[in-house]
């Protein structure tokens, strides 16, 4: 049965729309900036799309991964012209604490080992919105401040008002300011006992690099990178749009890795020498340095399964 591919290079269109622009969560500060921004997104997207429809499958896969990531970055090279900017730093003790947890609307997430007990934790805010008032954007940046909150194993991280703890900065600077056009960006350094990581960022980049344990790990527009990862237990790592590039040094003896991406490619470097199963699909995109489906290296073990609908897989 022949398939439709044209169906499903729009389906990446409408996809990439959900995200930006309504998506699974809303995405803060609906300003004239960002409507412009939007405005140029589906314009810039929409013809590379149509280049793509006219192309082979294979170019047509390339060409609407490359689309994706060309509208995003006009986006955000628009939203952070003219942007003001505050640092702020928070660290504490975690005790017996094992699982990280986040949940980032927009901006970059860097998490990485480092040598302490202490979690420490960096939060740049990024106001954008120049047509707001800049007394106005001063005071959401000078009112903000970080919280690193123990709930029985889990260490969660969150930026908020200082006087109101309860609510994300987003919310709360949209009910008092009228907009809440910024992002945050994270660096988080995790002692090595955390082996848990639960990781969701709306609009904007992970960056994770050597970690030990199990990942949860999703992201609705934006790359992935892992680097330097030994996994345990069950993991997931996924991308509505976006590529995924992953880095394994070893595969805990029981563990599984599933890496899903609906538009934007998969890279997975893996060492020679380990022992895995792979299991490969692409509903449009090639897979190279693997079988598509299942086959087993070096004898087989934990299973890796890597899935796109749009975007090539490459196994190095």
């Amino acid at each position: 049965m022949k398939r439709n591919y044209k169906s499903v290079t729009i389906t990446a269109a409408t996809l990439v729309f959900m995200a930006l622009l309504s998506g699974c969560t809303e995405l803060p500060g609906k300003a004239e900036q960002t409507k412009t921004a939007e405005q140029n997104f589906t314009e810039t997207f929409a013809e590379d799309l149509g280049t793509a429809i006219k192309e082979g499958v294979g170019e047509a896969a390339a060409i609407t991964e490359q689309s994706v990531q060309n509208a995003v970055t006009q986006v955000v090279d628009e939203v952070t012209a003219d942007s003001i900017r505050k640092e702020l730093t928070a660290s504490r003790e975690i005790g017996s604490a094992t699982v990280l947890s986040m949940n980032n609307a927009v901006g970059e997430v860097k998490v990485q080992s480092g040598s302490a007990d202490t979690i420490n934790v960096t939060a740049t805010i990024v106001s954008h919105n120049r047509s707001a008032n800049e007394s106005d954007r001063q005071q959401i940046l000078d009112n903000a401040e970080i919280s690193i909150e123990i709930n029985g194993d889990q260490v969660e991280l969150s930026t908020h008002a200082k006087d109101n703890p309860d609510k994300d900065l987003w919310t709360w600077a949209q009910k008092k300011y009228g907009f809440s056009d910024f992002s945050i960006n994270y660096v988080v350094e995790v002692p090595s006992f955390i082996d848990s990581y639960e990781i969701q960022n709306n609009v904007g980049q992970i960056h994770m690099s050597g970690l030990k344990g199990n990942y949860n790990v999703a992201s609705d527009v934006g790359a992935i990178h892992i680097e330097k990862a030994v996994l345990s237990g069950k993991s997931t790592i996924e991308s509505d749009t976006g590529s995924i590039q992953l880095d394994i040094a070893d595969l805990i003896s029981g563990s599984s890795l599933t890496s899903t991406s609906q538009v934007g490619s998969i890279t997975a470097a893996l060492p020679d020498d380990l022992q895995y199963s792979l299991e490969t699909s692409s509903e449009l995109g090639q897979i190279t340095g693997a079988d598509k489906g299942t086959s087993d290296v070096n004898g087989g073990g934990p299973l890796i399964t890597l899935s796109t609908q749009i975007g090539a897989i490459r196994v190095q």
